[in-house]
């Protein structure tokens, strides 16, 4: 069991730019993010920028060794993108705001744009985050 599931992880691993194709998932839209999300997103781009640039001198011909003199990167990281061991993926993350979101849209339409008292009356309608999450 254990042999087939990591099999199967690996084999959606290598596929996860082609299923997030299929399912639409390749559009993020970065003015939604959090401050938190938005600074994995980035740090994800930059990963997605360094797996195309050894991809691109890999399809050259150019030999690992000679990739990793190029690059500066790790010899280890190089052959796990060559051999496609190396697809990143960005998710964010479930907020403890989503069951709330509705009525925050409400109350930001109709006017309220302090995050205290945002946070003061979600609180009292069962809201058990913080402050700064409201603020975000």
């Amino acid at each position: 069991m254990e042999n087939a599931s990591r099999a199967f992880l690996d084999a959606v691993r290598k596929s996860m730019r082609q299923i997030r194709t299929v399912i639409g998932a390749t559009t993020i839209d970065p003015k939604l993010l959090t401050a938190a999300e938005r600074i994995q997103y980035e740090g994800y781009l930059h990963r997605e920028e360094t797996n195309a640039a050894i991809l691109a001198l890999s399809k050259n011909g150019i030999p690992i060794k000679q990739i990793v003199r190029q690059t500066g990167h790790s010899r280890k990281l190089v052959r796990q993108v060559i051999r496609g061991e190396r697809n990143d993926v960005f998710r964010t993350r479930q907020s403890s705001l989503d069951l709330h979101l509705p009525w925050l849209d409400d109350q930001w339409a109709s006017g309220c744009r302090n995050g205290a008292e945002l946070w003061r009356r979600l609180t009292g309608r069962g809201f058990r985050g913080s402050l700064r999450v409201i603020s975000e």
